[in-house]
C-alpha cells in the first residue's frame, strides 16, 4: 500500500469492537494499532470502539478513547 505516501493528508481510523480486559487489549488491540501506526507514519490516527458497552465502560476508567 504505498498509495499513501504521495497524500499530503489523510487519516487511518481503527474501528475495534473492544474489549474491557487490559491484558487482552495489550496483545491484541494495542499491537494492531502500533502496526497501523508505524507503517502509516504519516497519516493521523485514531481509534474508536464500535461496542456501547464498551464505550460506557472505559468512559468510567482512566483510558480514554
Amino acid at each position: 500500500m504505498n498509495f499513501y505516501k504521495t497524500m499530503e493528508k489523510g487519516a487511518i481510523v481503527a474501528a475495534h469492537f473492544g474489549t474491557t480486559h487490559e491484558d487482552t487489549r495489550e496483545k491484541t488491540i494495542d499491537i494492531i494499532n502500533k502496526k497501523l501506526k508505524n507503517e502509516f507514519d504519516k497519516l493521523d490516527f485514531f481509534q474508536v470502539y464500535t461496542s456501547r458497552i464498551i464505550n460506557r465502560i472505559l468512559s468510567k476508567e482512566v483510558l480514554k478513547i
